[in-house]
């Protein structure tokens, strides 16, 4: 008898679904980009849009990479660098 594990699938109410543990394969893709970007000053924001030089690294995995990049885009930010890299997903590099 398989053993079944159920996961939560996103915001709102909870839905599950039930997949057989023995054929549960999750992808961990070890391709991710190191960005390096600044986001404009709130304090600021209302009145002249100036950015900070407080610069941000994080590391982003290859599949969400385009999500993170409208989301930047989305909130007045400038990409500065990209480099392929390996690592943790969504993991900051302390410096932010």
């Amino acid at each position: 008898m398989p053993r079944w594990r159920t996961t939560w699938t996103g915001p709102g109410p909870v839905l599950c679904r039930r997949c057989a543990s023995s054929r549960l394969r999750w992808e961990r893709d070890s391709r991710a980009f190191k960005i390096t970007y600044v986001l404009p000053s709130e304090s600021r924001l209302f009145t002249y849009r100036e950015l900070q030089n407080v610069y941000t690294t994080k590391v982003v995995p290859f599949s969400s990479w385009y999500a993170e990049q409208q989301r930047i885009q989305k909130m007045g930010g400038k990409i500065f660098k990209v480099e392929l890299t390996a690592g943790g997903q969504m993991r900051s590099c302390g410096n932010s």
